[in-house]
């Protein structure tokens, strides 16, 4: 007999029996005139139940049942994937699967079937995750008390607590509700012969729950009939397990970081400050001495950098225009340690304690190169008071900005590499599953770049820039550009309607990394920020000692910016 059945609305009934009675039992006693648990689902890592009873229990379900109550209990927050999900099935009464349901259960579906079914649209209205899905999440996860650790609710007899258990349940194995009746000696047990899930639709069975729940009857059934589960391929208990573990791998914790001067991991060789909460700052100084320097700059430099970066000016030409350059290394690269908090905010604040440690005095200049530029729009939203101007060298765009136009964003991210795209993508919509992607695929465009501009990121350099670790480094810069901002820098307002400091934007007209006219719209957004565009200018112009001359000039002594 084939049946087409929609049973999936009938099988929810005794699951919220089961949370809502024995939350009422420890809650609401004094509210209780009698209460029923019918058909519960178990619970099979209560603290209270034995270890081999629940394994045992559990292997009789089919497979896909025992997975998802797995991942609901050690992974709610995976679960909604693991319903939603194509590859494998999850379970079973959700699937519509009928080997979960006794014959009796198919004989009572049939016939509900036969009933229209009013105001059952209205069930799941507000989504099935926060519903049916969300039930088993609670149901199957952390509870705060242990059923089998109750106390009987009536010592004087003045209520009663029945729990009616049907013998061919394929969902709730009959020997658990029996070990609960034998551990709750106060809780009258009820089992039913030939029956399953929906016995509570049987009308003779119904009528006997509720003369049972109002009236004090003794009920006693008996069925000696063994029961018997259908036994899942073995590929797909394979093939679950293999999915499984690839997920749990992904979402391993990634490896500690090597923090600089701690045992077995690099020494210190550069001056650093340590800041309030404990790290240290790496940092470098360059040209005129601080105390005689008339122009203080904090350089944050780029992706796959440190304070090594090259800056194609001499010390001579420093010294003669009384500049001090202060390039320190960004949280958890080379020698500066982790920030797992790193933000936009947290960055600038770095930047300010820096300055003050170092005596640099009220307001300096920054200087934001590419990747490293969000420090400097941290800069001007939380600390404008402390700049005496700032210039943001090519500084890379999150496509996720609410103020971009939607049609350039989605002209501009379609044109990157299809890896790149998908990399933003996880990095922005799941930041904590992006690690193992950028362990399994190379940023394309950064390894071109290290490739071909030996002068710009000396290869000597690169095992020093990443040794404290990728994950702080390079995955947390990506994650902190293209995540979720607590501001939108186009929705800034101008901090210097006086023009007591001037902002500046670099644009390269063939960069290939951040658009031209993504720049360009940033610029317009923002009036107030001064655009300068480089002709034939790509990413790294920065390293030419003419513009970065002109890009020196224009930001300390207000000049323009002239290209013949």
């Amino acid at each position: 007999m084939t049946l087409t059945l929609d049973f999936k609305r009938y099988t929810v009934k005794s699951f919220c029996v089961l949370l809502s009675s024995y939350s009422h039992i420890l809650n609401h006693i004094n509210r209780l005139a009698g209460l029923a648990l019918v058909c519960p689902f178990v619970h099979y890592w209560w603290p209270c139940l034995p270890p081999d009873l629940s394994k045992k229990a559990l292997k009789k379900l089919l497979v896909q049942d025992q997975w998802a109550f797995r991942v609901a209990h050690y992974a709610p927050w995976l679960f909604y994937w693991w319903m939603t999900q194509k590859w494998f099935p999850s379970l079973s009464f959700v699937a519509g699967n009928p080997a979960s349901l006794s014959r009796k259960d198919l004989e009572i579906i049939k016939k509900l079937s036969e009933v229209p079914p009013v105001g059952q649209e209205k069930i799941h209205q507000q989504s099935v995750h926060e519903s049916l899905r969300r039930d088993l999440m609670v149901g199957f996860g952390k509870w705060e008390f242990d059923p089998l650790d109750l106390s009987n609710p009536f010592p004087h007899n003045e209520g009663s607590v029945h729990l009616w258990q049907g013998y061919e349940h394929r969902l709730v194995p009959f020997e658990m509700n029996q070990f609960i009746s034998e551990k709750l000696p106060w809780i009258k047990y009820h089992e039913v012969p030939d029956s399953g899930h929906l016995m509570f639709f049987d009308q003779s069975i119904c009528d006997s729950i509720f003369c049972h729940s109002c009236v004090d009857y003794t009920t006693c059934f008996y069925n000696d009939t063994n029961t018997t589960l259908g036994i899942v391929e073995m590929l797909i208990a394979v093939f679950t397990s293999v999915l499984l573990a690839g997920l749990i791998y992904q979402l391993m914790k990634p490896p500690a970081s090597k923090i600089c001067g701690s045992a077995n991991s690099p020494p210190v060789t550069s001056p650093r400050i340590r800041l309030r909460d404990g790290r240290y700052l790496a940092y470098k100084m360059r040209g005129a001495a601080k105390e005689s320097a008339t122009y203080k700059v904090i350089i944050t430099h780029g992706f796959c950098a440190s304070k090594e970066t090259f800056i194609p000016v001499s010390d001579d030409w420093l010294q003669e225009l009384g500049i001090c350059i202060i390039i320190f290394d960004r949280p958890g690269y080379a020698e500066s340690d982790p920030n797992p908090k790193r933000s936009p905010k947290n960055d600038a604040f770095d930047i300010q304690e820096l300055a003050d440690q170092l005596e640099l005095g009220p307001k300096v200049y920054v200087i934001g190169l590419s990747m490293g530029a969000y420090p400097v729009w941290g800069c001007l939203r939380y600390l404008p008071h402390r700049l005496a101007g700032a210039a943001l060298i090519v500084p890379v765009v999150n496509y996720w900005w609410p103020s971009l136009r939607s049609d350039l964003c989605t002209k501009v991210y379609g044109g990157l590499p299809l890896l790149d795209q998908w990399t933003l993508r996880i990095v922005h919509y799941a930041p904590k599953l992006a690690w193992v992607l950028q362990r399994w695929f190379s940023f394309p465009t950064v390894d071109v770049i290290l490739k071909n501009n030996p002068e710009a990121f000396n290869k000597s350099d690169m095992d020093k820039i990443l040794q404290q670790g990728a994950y702080e480094s390079l995955h947390r810069d990506l994650v902190v550009s293209f995540g979720s901002w607590e501001f939108d820098p186009l929705d800034l307002r101008n901090p210097y309607p006086d023009n007591s400091a001037s902002i500046h934007l670099w644009i390269g007209r063939e960069d290939g990394i951040v658009a031209a006219e993504m720049l360009r719209h940033v610029a317009k957004q923002q009036p107030w920020i001064k655009s300068h565009e480089v002709p034939n200018g790509g990413h790294l112009f920065i390293h030419d000692e003419k513009l970065c001359q002109i890009i020196f000039r224009s930001l300390l002594f207000g000049e323009n910016a002239c290209f013949e």
